[in-house]
């Protein structure tokens, strides 16, 4: 071996979290919420037969089915009572706890099934036990011997399968009750290749010690069963609609297609899933073994058949829960494979994150519980993608000392998750493509983002932790990714959606809440007005979601790597990355990056921002209105403050981005977040003291300092401008991707900068823009005028959405008629009728009779409350 594989195979993959466990988690969850989301599904359309029922009360109500929105119960809102008061009566749900009960059954038969397969494996007649072989004294002591180098706890159950000719073996067994099966013709070949042998027990060995056999299992056994118990029966009842001889279920066409094809994807996610995972565990049981002092040879010998690669042997790869054994050998003098952010895992993490959380939107029991499934998911995707950053970065750190950018397993994180909503019916509802499909990028883009972020953040914290172990440092930064993956996530489970299938908050409605909300004159700004008219929601929606998440995850993306460079010191020694090389002389050894450039380019962004707002106010006194006229106006100049410091902060992050060659999104992010909130500072003293400013005075009249209103206005737009802040720098970093400008780029750690930076006052800095993030209030809120009272303004909040109006096919019509009187219309057309004709007789005895003339209220008020009643009913 060269000089370079001798360095990397000294790596140890162990000094980091591996991270295979909790895609094994990933997996677990994805099958539990399929179970409950396909059973309610079962219970409630296929089982009991009230799918056909369902969709009859929704064209009952006046649905369209080829409208693309089937949540959209009618073309009136009112109609959703009629819609509701059909399905009660019938399409009535049954009872909660068969779900439950399901999901219980299943669960069972999975636990029973994971105690029998063991037991069926190593039945009577398949394997025999050491005691009957002839040299079973001398293998079973030389398999002790094995064992105590294994450094288990309590030896597994030896057993032989004579009839298997392959020098192999395999284990299996339950939590702590574990057989390893050798086969006969590894222990045939015992005595003229003990090398191969010691190896072969040694790697089994590594498996249970590493906890691989119960996970395995486990996953085994709970996917037969909701592969039988749940999978074939969902997709039974597909079917069965297909196959349904009604007339109306072909406006949901693309609905159907996508229940079945859900079912098939699961059957291939899970497989993939499975089989990439247990690969990873197949790499780390052969360096265990090699690390107890098995002979490589094996691996070698093993190898050498199988040296060539190809397209067509990696794509049959995937589907083995073995990798080949040239990748298995490569591994050991190269543990590359288990190291980074690799595309095929990556996309898997999508593609399970996307149906995890649409399947949840079928479980009525979730819905009121979505910010916690969406926690969920985030929580397991961070921890994927995190500790796979970390990995890479510190592997590139240890061999060749690049800055990996985790970009293109971004790319194939978004693909996947995109590839799961398309098989799902979230975005499409029934239509075969959303109908703004460019919606599709933003989460394409946010992940490129978000593992672009985590990658170099992982790379600069590992060039700054000086502990001897990762594994602390590790957990924070996964906590700080999955702060951010919630708030993506939970914006696109809000408002995604919504854009996907088309913005329903026209300008001209938004307009005229504004005009409601905010009166008095615009001062010539019209052309402003008209601007937060058409944008103020879609900026809304940014800080709309619960627990302020965007505006915590802004605040993380700059003040998580911000701490890095502040820990950073190039005097001290990375101890835990010398434990991960395997000496302290065996990696590229590189400095941490300086603060003082990030900083000294976010002060004088923040200055410049602050200057900005000054400017605003010059800009707007010449048009202030009378001070009861202020509220419009205070909404313009709000606006173009909000304009000013963004942009001024988005200009500092393009500055660094040009000026910078490695952590170009950190040090962007950091040196914009700070230039907004030294900015946002400057300009809230500004507010402060408006009325004495001068000519730069917008609604103040008299001088006097009003702290409330500064706080007021940093208060109600930070919290929008921490989120616009961080989506502008992600967009000029990702504009400077592929581009090399050597006249302005230069080496972060080029500048050697003060020996010590202060960093109490940064850190205080950081918690100052936490505690205000955690304290804020909704965006564009009131402000203390000038004498004193408070003025409240309230969101900006659209007027109801209409139903977009367009007419119904004559076929459609036909439907909707139809099952309108089947269901409850002509019986409401005879109760009418009923009622009419007796109210018909009340009149004629009191006209024609022989009391003519004269009116008895005891004959008409039974005749006028059926009357009513019967119209009542009607109506609903």
């Amino acid at each position: 071996m060269d000089s370079a594989a001798l360095t990397r195979a000294t790596i140890d993959p162990r000094v980091l979290v591996a991270g295979t466990t909790i895609r094994f988690l990933l997996l677990l969850v994805l099958l539990l919420i399929s179970i409950v989301s396909m059973a309610s599904f079962l219970i409630g359309n296929g089982i009991f037969g009230t799918w056909e029922n369902g969709w009859g009360c929704l064209l009952a109500a006046g649905a369209d089915p080829n409208s693309g929105d089937l949540l959209s119960v009618a073309s009136d809102p009112t109609q959703n009572a009629a819609y509701v008061a059909c399905v009660a009566r019938f399409a009535s749900s049954p009872p909660w706890w068969l779900v439950p009960a399901w999901l219980l059954l299943v669960v069972l038969a999975a636990a029973i099934l994971f105690c029998v397969l063991p037991a069926w494996r190593g039945r009577r007649g398949r394997v025999v036990p050491l005691d009957l072989l002839d040299s079973g004294v001398e293998l079973d002591r030389e398999l002790s011997m094995l064992v105590e180098t294994a450094g288990l706890a309590r030896s597994p159950r030896f057993v032989v399968a004579p009839a298997a000719a392959t020098t192999s073996a395999v284990v299996y067994g339950r939590f702590r009750r574990h057989t390893v099966c050798l086969h006969g013709g590894l222990v045939a070949r015992r005595s003229t290749d003990p090398g191969g042998f010691r190896a072969v027990v040694l790697h089994e060995l590594a498996h249970i010690r590493n906890g691989d056999v119960g996970l395995t299992y486990a996953t085994v056994a709970l996917w037969r069963v909701f592969f039988v118990g749940v999978l074939v029966p969902y997709t039974w009842g597909m079917v069965r609609i297909v196959l349904s001889p009604s007339n109306f279920w072909t406006g949901g066409l693309p609905v159907v297609v996508r229940g079945v094809a859900l079912a098939t994807v699961m059957v291939v996610l899970v497989y993939l899933a499975r089989a990439d995972v247990l690969r990873n565990r197949e790499i780390y049981a052969d360096l265990d073994a090699l690390g107890w002092g098995a002979d490589i040879q094996r691996w070698r010998r093993m190898a050498t058949p199988h040296a060539a690669r190809s397209r067509l042997a990696s794509f049959t790869e995937l589907w083995h829960s073995h990798p080949r054994w040239h990748l298995r050998h490569a591994s050991l003098l190269d543990p590359a494979p288990l190291f980074g952010m690799r595309a095929f895992p990556m996309f898997l993490t999508g593609v399970i994150a996307a149906l995890v959380e649409y399947q949840t939107v079928l479980v009525p029991s979730l819905v009121s519980s979505r910010l916690t499934v969406v926690l969920v998911i985030a929580g397991i995707a961070a921890g994927i993608v995190g500790t796979s950053a970390w990995r890479g970065a510190s592997y590139s750190l240890l061999v060749s000392g690049s800055h990996p950018s985790g970009a293109r397993a971004g790319l194939w994180l978004g693909t996947g998750f995109v590839a799961g909503e398309l098989v799902t019916n979230a975005t499409t509802m029934n239509t075969w493509l959303p109908r703004q499909p460019e919606t599709l990028l933003l989460p394409v883009i946010a992940s490129v983002v978000l593992t672009w972020w985590a990658t170099e953040c992982a790379h600069l914290w590992s060039l700054a932790w000086r502990g001897r172990g990762a594994r602390l440092i590790v957990l924070a930064g996964v906590a700080a990714l999955w702060l951010v993956f919630a708030a993506a996530l939970s914006w696109w489970d809000a408002w995604g959606y919504i854009f996907a299938d088309g913005w329903p908050y026209p300008a001209s409605a938004t307009r005229q809440s504004l005009d409601q909300m905010f009166p008095g004159p615009d001062g010539g700004h019209s052309v402003t007005v008209s601007a937060i008219a058409a944008l103020g929601m879609s900026l809304e929606s940014l800080v709309s979601r619960p627990l302020g998440l965007p505006g915590w995850a802004s605040t993380v993306m700059w003040s998580y790597p911000f701490l890095a460079y502040l820990a950073a010191s190039a005097t001290k020694r990375q101890r835990w990355l010398d434990r991960l090389a395997g000496g302290e002389d065996r990696w590229p050894r590189q400095e941490a990056p300086p603060a003082r450039p990030v900083v000294v380019t976010g002060v004088i962004g923040g200055v410049l921002g602050c200057a900005g707002a000054g400017l605003v106010m010059v800009y707007l006194h010449p048009g202030r209105p009378a001070l009861s006229q202020s509220l419009r106006y205070e909404l313009i100049f709000q606006a173009w403050a909000l304009v000013v410091l963004v942009g001024v902060a988005t200009a500092t992050a393009a500055v660094m981005v040009l000026r910078v060659q490695a952590f170009r999104l950190v040090a962007a992010m950091t040196a914009a977040h700070l230039a907004l909130l030294i900015g946002f500072a400057g300009a809230a003293v500004l507010v402060a003291l408006d009325g004495c400013l001068g000519p730069m005075n917008i609604l103040g009249r008299r001088c006097h300092a009003l702290p409330e209103n500064g706080w007021l206005f940093v208060s109600s737009l930070l919290p929008l401008a921490l989120v616009l802040t961080t989506i502008t720098t992600s967009v000029v970093a990702l504009t400077r991707v592929g581009v090399r400008n050597r006249k302005f780029t230069r080496p972060l750690g080029a500048s050697r900068g003060p020996k010590r930076i202060r960093v109490s006052i940064m850190v205080i800095l950081v918690v100052i823009a936490a505690g205000i993030t955690a304290a804020v209030e909704p965006p564009l809120a009131g402000r203390v005028s000038a004498d004193g009272s408070e003025t409240s303004t309230g969101g900006l909040m659209p007027a109801p959405g209409t139903a977009s109006g367009r007419p119904s096919s004559p076929k459609i019509l036909a439907l909707q008629v139809y099952w309108w009187g089947r269901y409850g219309g002509l019986q409401s057309l005879r109760d009418v009728n009923d009622a009419l004709g007796r109210f018909t007789t009340a009149y004629q005895e009191a006209t024609d009779g022989p009391e003519a003339g004269i009116v008895k209220r005891d004959n008409f008020r039974p005749a006028c409350s059926g009357l009513q009643r019967a119209t009542q009913g009607a109506r609903t």
